[in-house]
């Protein structure tokens, strides 16, 4: 199992859209299985001095990468715009609407255990392994209150 270690910095790919935004969140995928993709969700401050600095990891679950396919496939590396959601069609609760997603719609972080629950999102959990997330809707919580209303996700495949 994995739990999340706060020492862990991974190298920031300048953000080529919102560059005023002080806080947005990486996500990297590091290990992969024909059934799922597991990495770590980082949030990011960017410091008055222009140093990024950690202040949240959690764990993340997606489908493997599948050519973007609806349904079967998370969406590719990128640089997206993403807002947290009081609610949707889909979710009764706070979660996350990661937007501007090429040929995709509807694409979420939400509460979730396994990559069979999802459809293209992502879940993220206190702890884990690639097969599974625990603490969800814990993690998620802390992201929404770290978070401001719209942010930049960076998306890498390690």
């Amino acid at each position: 199992m994995y739990l999340v270690n706060y020492s862990h910095k991974y190298k920031r790919i300048k953000m080529m859209q919102n560059q005023n935004n002080t806080v947005y969140v990486t996500i990297v995928l590091t290990e992969h299985t024909d059934k799922e993709s597991f990495g770590i969700f980082n949030i990011w401050e960017n410091t008055i001095f222009n140093q990024d600095k950690l202040i949240y990891s959690c764990v993340v679950l997606s489908l493997p990468y599948r050519d973007n396919k609806k349904y079967i496939s998370r969406i590719p590396d990128g640089h997206y715009n993403a807002m947290i959601l009081p609610k949707s069609t889909s979710f009764n609760y706070q979660h996350i609407w990661i937007q501007n997603v090429k040929n995709r719609t509807g694409i979420k972080i939400h509460i979730g255990n396994y990559a069979k629950q999802l459809k293209g999102c992502f879940v993220i959990g206190k702890s884990g392994t690639i097969r599974y997330v625990n603490n969800s809707e814990d993690a998620l919580n802390e992201v929404i209150s770290l978070l401001p209303n719209s942010f930049d996700i960076e998306l890498i495949t390690g």
